[in-house]
């Protein structure tokens, strides 16, 4: 076989398994995944990390606060699809005490806040850094973004969504941690 056709091959082969690769890491886990569930009726794993506009947050300061936890990337099409309903309802249910934190997955700060500029996100946007001891998307068992956790006012995880969610979804979410 001569040398040309075999780079050709391996080349192949290699653009074959990086599509495959992304593939998988681009598509949310499926509900019922064992992986989707590990958190629910557990404790919401602690971070402290840093926001894009300067400061830091952490999660033990919203002890008695319902919260919602959505981990996005700028570069995410289907967290496009939904921040503009993030953005409107974190408007509205901040009127009843509900929490909205947003946390960058493998970006670039400056991408996440041209992100949450873009889609006009009114509320704390961190970036998932590894300032906490540790990844908190490894804590949370990310599979990918969009990924969202409603955890209730004494910091127990109630739902994770490892899809993107439509309005009745985080209507129901907010249900279940206490928030009508």
């Amino acid at each position: 076989m001569n040398t040309s056709l075999r780079n050709l091959i391996v080349g192949t082969i290699i653009i074959a398994l990086l599509g495959v690769l992304l593939g998988g890491l681009l598509s949310p886990a499926q509900p019922g995944n064992k992986s989707t569930a590990a958190l629910e009726g557990k404790p919401a794993p602690t971070f402290d990390l840093s926001m894009i506009n300067g400061g830091r947050i952490n999660l033990e300061q919203f002890k008695g606060k319902p919260v919602v936890l959505n981990f996005f990337a700028s570069w995410c099409v289907p967290c496009k699809d939904e921040a503009p309903m993030f953005s409107s309802a974190a408007i509205e249910y901040s009127q009843k005490g509900v929490i909205f934190l947003g946390i960058a997955y493998n970006d670039k700060e400056d991408k996440a806040r041209e992100f949450a500029n873009q889609f006009d996100l009114g509320f704390p946007i961190l970036m998932d850094d590894s300032s906490d001891q540790g990844r908190t998307s490894v804590k949370y068992a990310l599979f990918g973004v969009p990924e969202t956790f409603f955890i209730d006012k004494n910091g127990v995880v109630q739902k994770h969504y490892p899809k993107p969610i439509e309005r009745a979804e985080l209507e129901a979410g907010l249900k279940l941690i206490g928030v009508e």
